[in-house]
């Protein structure tokens, strides 16, 4: 991880110093996983329990501890076009591809095929219980037999589902609700929806494009959708619905590129999106409305995927490690301290905070915006005696501050600074006279965002 530094200028009774504090230029950190070709990742509800697969001898490595440690599954013969999903819990989990489906059923130790068909399986969902599962099959010479493919018994038993063609391509994908009655499938020019567990679908309303990721809320109502249209103009887009699928609106990213991957909360409200080029991860807290990018090296993001509440992420890349990050919220560790200063001086004050960056900050006087005054440090010269009873705040958030202002935040001690006559004598015991520190002074009252569910 790279650091920046930060000035921070800080007054005491000796005078002026400089202080250097490193800070994070990012929020997202590489994981013990080894570098490979990573193309599918899934998380249980917690974010604790990861399955992971992709391009190497062991395909599959297993990470109870949010990433901290991974084993490799050894059972399993190597292969190409991998897909992950697994339970709320992280007992079930279950991996697809070319040729064969594997489940386990204690968080990933031992892993068994299952009696699928020896298709060219492109994508597995499951349901929230883990008992429910639905796989994708594309078309090929070897194994012409395209199409959905549903469990009601984790894998013992698979049964053909009546899927449109069209679904049948190399990079299709399918996605599932919780309860496993609501499914979406992409395939070539169109998402194909179900609301019975895949007896029948329907073509949903977006237009002849090429969808190469979806991702679900856990009640199928919030959909996000990842890949680029036809007409008028071959370009990447990311649609989004908020009625399972009936309607969609567009959406698009700074520097977004074709082959983008999405994750979601289970709510629906935090979305995340990774670009294979540029190789950018956004963030969202409003169902796709509008988009934040992250502070993380440029990679060629493969696949990503997100606990239930959306704080713990984890995005993997196709020729590196697997990247975590914790969307923690910001928590003020140094407020600004009281103090009395001489009239005329300047005065510069600094609060300390951490989280997940990046950060911000605004300074407010008397419950307004202090224009310009948006870093960890601010700076007050010539302090005047007319400036008696100016309240100052400071507050610091990071992107989930839209959701902490419908909560309320938490307010910190407050800071007082009083302001004395430069005839005035001061030492270790002296004190303002009576009433010029309760009527000359500044207040700073240091607040923090939280993070909490809409």
């Amino acid at each position: 991880m790279s650091t920046r530094p930060s000035l921070v200028l800080v007054v005491t009774a000796c005078g002026l110093f400089l202080r250097i504090h490193f800070v994070s230029a990012q929020d997202w950190t590489p994981t013990t996983a080894p570098a490979q070709y990573w193309s599918a990742i899934a998380s249980s509800a917690d974010g604790t329990k990861l399955v992971a697969a992709g391009l190497a001898l062991a395909p599959i490595h297993i990470s109870t501890n949010s990433g901290a440690t991974w084993w490799p599954v050894t059972n399993v013969f190597p292969s190409t076009n991998w897909s992950v999903a697994i339970s709320s819990d992280g007992t079930r989990m279950v991996a697809s591809a070319g040729g064969a489906i594997y489940t386990s059923s204690d968080s990933g130790v031992i892993w068994s095929k299952t009696s699928a068909p020896a298709a060219s399986w492109t994508s597995v969902a499951s349901s929230g219980d883990g008992s429910q599962l639905v796989a994708l099959a594309s078309y090929s010479f070897a194994c012409p037999c395209p199409g959905i493919y549903t469990s009601t018994n984790f894998g013992v038993t698979w049964v053909s589902n009546n899927a449109p063609f069209s679904i049948a391509a190399f990079n299709s994908t399918i996605v599932s609700s919780a309860d496993g009655t609501k499914l979406a499938a992409s395939g070539s020019g169109q998402i194909n929806l179900s609301t019975n567990s895949g007896a029948t679908w329907t073509a949903s309303s977006l237009p002849d494009g090429a969808i190469t990721s979806i991702a679900c809320s856990a009640d199928g109502t919030r959909l996000i959708a990842a890949g680029y249209i036809y007409f008028p103009c071959s370009c990447p887009v990311i649609y989004t619905s908020r009625d399972s699928g009936a309607t969609w609106a567009s959406n698009s990213l700074p520097g977004q590129s074709f082959e983008t991957v999405v994750a979601s909360s289970a709510d629906g409200s935090k979305l995340v999106a990774a670009t294979s080029y540029p190789g950018v991860i956004y963030n969202s807290t409003d169902a796709g409305a509008t988009w934040v990018s992250n502070h993380v090296f440029a990679q060629a993001w493969g696949a990503v995927a997100s606990s239930a509440d959306g704080n713990k992420l984890v995005a993997a890349a196709q020729n590196d490690t697997i990247y975590g990050c914790s969307l923690t919220a910001p928590v003020i560790y140094n407020p600004p301290t009281s103090r009395t200063v001489v009239a005329g001086t300047r005065v510069t004050f600094s609060v300390g905070a951490s989280g997940a960056v990046p950060l911000a900050y605004q300074w407010q006087l008397n419950g307004a915006d202090l224009a310009n005054e948006t870093n960890a440090v601010l700076g007050l010269p010539d302090v005047p005696m007319a400036a008696s009873g100016r309240r100052y705040v400071v507050r610091v958030s990071n992107i989930f501050r839209r959701m902490a202002e419908r909560l309320g935040c938490q307010r910190a001690p407050r800071a007082r600074i009083g302001v004395r006559s430069p005839h005035q004598p001061m030492g270790p015991n002296s004190s303002p006279p009576q009433g010029i520190l309760a009527r000359d002074q500044f207040m700073f009252r240091p607040t923090r965002d939280h993070i909490g569910q809409t």
